[in-house]
């Protein structure tokens, strides 16, 4: 199971926090009482789950998440910050297939993907002759040890623009 997004955190959908940024001050308080209400609801002292259960009790529990306090602070931290916030937004349309945003809201955990990472073609290395009909390469090496496992060719590039 993928970990929570931030807004699954605080128990807010990403479409009622503004893409502006610079924050007005009705966003900075639906965060701060998103945050409040997450601590308040996964603190342990606080929870309304009894601590004895009865053997007799047939009848299962459902099965929530409890976040924890390092976890809610980062949600709050990384979303109230416009900086932060933009890139993580950024990494979740990244995450995302671009075919339906209507299930955004509800979809990040289901469509979440790993190994995807965003990479500067100025921090990879260019060979002009290595392309396909010349038109040069950019590429690094992997984890598996080939020097030359990501490989990124401009007729890449031009299919990117494509779609």
């Amino acid at each position: 199971m993928p970990p929570p997004t931030y807004y699954e955190i605080l128990s807010l959908p990403p479409s009622l926090l503004p893409t502006s940024t610079t924050p007005s001050p009705s966003h900075n308080q639906l965060l701060k009482r998103a945050y409040r209400r997450a601590l308040l609801n996964h603190h342990p002292d606080k929870t309304n789950t009894p601590t004895t259960t009865t053997p007799s009790s047939t009848t299962p529990t459902p099965k929530t998440t409890t976040y924890t306090i390092d976890q809610i602070t980062l949600a709050y931290t990384t979303l109230s910050t416009p900086s932060l916030r933009a890139a993580y937004d950024r990494v979740l349309v990244l995450a995302i297939p671009s075919s339906s945003h209507q299930d955004q809201d509800q979809g990040y955990q289901d469509q979440r993907k790993t190994g995807l990472e965003t990479v500067d073609l100025d921090d990879l290395s260019y060979d002009e002759d290595a392309g396909a009909g010349g038109k040069g390469e950019w590429f690094r090496a992997c984890r598996c040890g080939n020097a030359r496992g990501f490989r990124v060719g401009e007729e890449d590039l031009d299919e990117a623009l494509l779609q």
